[in-house]
């Protein structure tokens, strides 16, 4: 193989797993009515005004058996992107820590956080005026 092909191979995988690292969930919070998902490259927004429900989800239901990464990065503890779960369908992941997930339900989409405090988050969505 050519040498120049495969410095290009090479720069391209490096450039995927940089992004992919970059772009990983690192913490989540809540101010008012913003849920922020601070990565290292940029900090996604979500109105909790939109969110109709709120659960916590056990980190079994996630499982490989039950759970297909569709356009998503599996890191050991953190799934990011999309997944297809069997029982909930399409997910959009945005997890740093999968022993405190929180499902949260707009309506449009699934949007799968962890929260520094996932039952304070549920409880906060419960009590909401609808």
């Amino acid at each position: 193989m050519d040498s120049g092909l495969q410095l290009a191979i090479f720069g391209l995988l490096a450039a995927v797993v940089l992004a992919a690292i970059g772009c990983a969930p690192q913490r989540t919070d809540v101010a008012g009515d913003d849920l922020r998902v601070h990565t290292w490259l940029k900090t996604f927004h979500f109105n909790l005004d939109e969110v109709r429900s709120a659960e916590e989800i056990e980190p079994d239901e996630l499982s490989w058996r039950n759970t297909f990464r569709l356009c998503a990065v599996g890191w050991p503890l953190k799934p990011y992107g999309y997944l297809w779960n069997r029982e909930r369908g399409l997910l959009l992941a945005m997890v740093s820590d999968r022993s405190g997930m929180v499902l949260l339900d707009t309506g449009k989409k699934l949007i799968l956080v962890s929260p520094e405090n996932p039952r304070d988050l549920v409880l906060e969505m419960q009590n909401r005026p609808a």
